[in-house]
């Protein structure tokens, strides 16, 4: 990865990395491009449901009480080629996010409390 990535961006990144030797593990997310092409007339939009399934494990680890963050170190063709020969994945299979997971070394805590505007203000609901 060092070798991708520019000097000063890989300072905090490679302390990011690091950080995930600490982790359980990760969930890979793919999507298999062949079956999702053949289906892209009729469904256009099938190419963004996976942050629908990536938000539903990311709020079941959460439920168990992991804590979990999103990764997308897919933008480089080397890692997700190297993913998908470690573990000898179809090459139609297309990595799109790494959900990395774990115990929260400070248990699962905000780092401020969130204020909200009124719902009223947020919402509005017609009909």
């Amino acid at each position: 990865m060092a070798a991708k990535v520019h000097p000063d961006a890989y300072k905090g990144l490679g302390k990011t990395v690091s950080g995930f030797k600490a982790a359980y593990g990760t969930v890979m997310f793919f999507e298999d491009q062949v079956p999702l092409y053949a289906l892209a007339a009729k469904n256009p939009l099938g190419d963004v449901s996976d942050g629908m399934h990536q938000y539903l494990v990311w709020t079941a680890l959460e439920l168990e009480g992991l804590g979990a963050n999103l990764q997308h170190f897919n933008f480089m063709d080397e890692f997700s080629d190297e993913v998908a020969k470690r573990w000898d994945l179809p090459t139609s299979w297309k990595l799109k996010s790494q959900l990395v997971f774990g115990k929260p070394a400070n248990g699962l805590v905000r780092k401020s409390e969130r204020t909200y505007a009124p719902l009223q203000e947020r919402v509005r609901l017609y009909g």
